[in-house]
């Protein structure tokens, strides 16, 4: 498939480029306040499923959003040794 297939409209806005970017943000902030109140690890997959994809789609922020749910997961299981 062709590398512009999979690239991002150049007229769409910066909210429409990185939708799931922005969604896993907002996930990783209700997360880390789950985590940090009932001490639960184990849905530290959904952010990290959700960074995935918007690496997937190619969005011109994923890095950010791979970045906010590993950070999730450490900050989570840092929260549960403890």
């Amino acid at each position: 498939m062709p590398p512009r297939v999979l690239a991002p409209r150049s007229g769409s806005g910066i909210y429409q480029q990185n939708r799931t970017t922005i969604a896993v943000l907002g996930v990783v902030g209700l997360y880390l306040l789950l985590a940090a109140s009932t001490h639960i690890v184990l849905l530290g997959i959904f952010p990290v499923s959700m960074s995935l994809r918007a690496l997937r789609r190619r969005e011109p922020f994923a890095f950010v959003a791979v970045a906010a749910a590993v950070v999730a997961v450490v900050v989570a299981v840092s929260m549960l040794v403890r």
